[in-house]
């Protein structure tokens, strides 16, 4: 594909067209399912790129008779990948209620969430997210009537196997999910067993699910199943996530970078191999008649620890010699850090080795620091991003959850009433972060803006709200104590 991302399948219609008109999903499936079938080419690659499946593998040396062809597979991106999923997931996501009220809300929220692991399943769909641009959860309610259990399903369905449809109105609004399966089976044609693709494919409107069976080269779809969903429930199962607008992942956006550090490595090690081996210049000798010959009695010679030399014209004495070339890296290693570094920095990971710490003056110790605010920067961006997934998701579990009868009476707040809270590693520097806050507390103010200011905190608002109301109690406490608000003092006065 010439453009980055992952693009969007749209088709030419409205929301309320699919629902007046269910036919429109079948004239459109086959164009539907090859442009899905594009789009998983790519994300296939990426995700295959980010568990090491580099394009380094394919590297051979042409013309060479040592054999020396090094492949060395440097895995940066699988590296970045994991520490962006443990820099936004490695702590749960929060959820906290940005109105008094007096319910049991966030905590049945929090239970359902428990019973299906969504903590677990956000790093899923989060390293499909870095890795390929997109990722997707499929939430839908499962009828459970225990209050102990989540009355939804969560899980984290591979961006190969799924995909929204959108219009291609203004306003591109999601029209439908589709999820796609596949199997191998064999058929006869003119008399011939041949190998065909099924392709199952899965259809969820706002009010009707349906099945299809397509099978590959006629791509015609034959409709197995029509279901009537939920009439309570009328939202689309799928909620996709992307940390841009345009779902470019890590390994697209490093991919180049990360291919030449492959190549700079495999190629180094194999200059040192041939620099290592001795060359031999053969002066006014007479190895055979051509290069096939030559080579042979070549290797013959070495093999046998022993060279022949000859020649017929005495005044031309046969000599042999070895070559000796000094190799310099130095030029080649400053092309790689800084590719390597470069690349860290478009990704927003911080570059660290086991003699850098983010301590003291060093200019190694502020680079590393550098890196660490780029890195929180970059993540603010991307959960900007997130975010509307997660709402869409929010909504849909607070939807489920005030239809099952076995919390509705005890859940009372609306999606508005709820904020999501974000908990990256913010503990680089808490020396100096620290010494900022108490700076601005003493200079009077308040503490969630010095908390905010000082970047000691995610959720600023509500542990700003925290020390305020333990300042006031201890205030409370101590002008008791000092008029001799308590019983024992009470006695001695008397």
């Amino acid at each position: 594909m010439a453009t980055a991302g992952i693009p969007r399948i749209e088709i030419s219609c409205l929301p309320e067209d699919i629902e007046n008109n269910p036919n429109i999903i079948t004239q459109n499936l086959n164009m539907i399912v090859l442009s899905f079938l594009e789009n998983v080419k790519k994300i296939r690659y990426l995700h295959n790129s980010y568990l090491l499946d580099h394009i380094i593998k394919l590297k051979v040396r042409p013309h060479d008779d040592s054999k020396i062809n090094n492949i060395v597979i440097e895995p940066h991106t699988f590296a970045m990948v994991n520490f962006k999923v443990g820099y936004a997931y490695g702590n749960p996501i929060k959820y906290s209620q940005t109105k008094e009220l007096d319910d049991n809300s966030i905590r049945i929220l929090s239970i359902c969430d428990n019973d299906v692991y969504s903590r677990s399943i956000d790093s899923q769909v989060a390293r499909w997210v870095y890795s390929t641009g997109i990722g997707y959860y499929f939430i839908n309610p499962n009828g459970e009537m225990s209050d102990n259990k989540s009355p939804y399903d969560l899980f984290c369905i591979e961006s190969d196997r799924c995909s929204k449809v959108y219009s291609s109105m203004v306003g591109h609004q999601p029209l439908f999910d589709i999820i796609v399966s596949q199997k191998e089976d064999k058929k006869i044609v003119d008399n011939k067993l041949e190998n065909i693709t099924i392709y199952i494919v899965e259809i969820y409107t706002k009010t009707h699910y349906y099945k299809y069976n397509m099978e590959s080269g006629k791509m015609i779809p034959d409709i197995m199943q029509s279901i009537k969903r939920p009439e309570n429930y009328h939202y689309l199962p799928l909620v996709e996530k992307t940390c841009n607008d345009s779902a470019i992942g890590i390994v697209e956006l490093v991919n180049s970078m990360q291919n030449a550090l492959d190549y700079i490595t495999s190629n180094n090690l194999d200059n040192i191999g041939d620099i290592v081996n001795t060359i031999l210049v053969y002066k006014n000798v007479n190895l055979g008649k051509d290069a096939v010959e030559q080579g042979t009695n070549h290797r013959t010679m070495m093999a046998n620890g022993a060279i022949i030399l000859n020649t017929r014209d005495p005044n031309l004495p046969a000599d042999v010699s070895t070559i000796v070339n000094k190799l310099d890296l130095n030029d080649i290693q400053a092309v790689y850090d800084n590719l390597k570094q470069e690349m860290y920095d478009i990704a927003g990971v911080p570059l660290a080795s086991s003699s850098v710490s983010s301590g003291g003056d060093t200019g190694s110790a502020r680079s590393l620091g550098n890196g660490w605010e780029n890195a929180y920067n970059i993540l603010l961006a991307e959960i900007n991003s997130f975010l509307v997934a997660d709402r869409k998701l929010l909504e849909r579990k607070i939807s489920i959850i005030k239809s099952s009868v076995a919390f509705s009476k005890n859940f009372s707040i609306d999606k508005n009433d709820i904020a999501i809270k974000y908990n990256p590693n913010i503990t680089d520097n808490m020396l100096t972060k620290s010494q900022s806050y108490v700076n601005f507390i003493t200079n009077h103010m308040p503490p969630k803006m010095a908390l905010a200011k000082s970047q000691l905190s995610n959720d600023p608002e509500s542990e700003g709200k925290e020390i305020d109301d333990y300042i006031q109690r201890s205030q409370v406490q101590q002008d008791i104590t000092n008029n001799g608000g308590g019983g024992m003092d009470n006695n001695k006065t008397g």
